[in-house]
């Protein structure tokens, strides 16, 4: 049997938050990145810039 190994999560946005959701498409598509990249990649900007600081993860 062949399984995918991984992981989804999904991210709610409120009525009052749909305009900045819009802004995210916008941002991917001018970019060419793809939403999931585009999280990770802040995500993993947020941890090394954590690291630099000392922080302990």
């Amino acid at each position: 049997m062949n399984e995918t190994q991984g992981k989804t999560i999904s991210i709610y946005f409120s009525d009052y938050e749909i305009p900045l959701l819009k802004k995210f498409d916008e941002l991917c598509q001018q970019t060419y990145s793809t939403k999931s990249g585009w999280v990770k990649r802040r995500i993993s900007e947020e941890l090394r810039q954590r690291k630099l600081q000392g922080e302990k993860l």
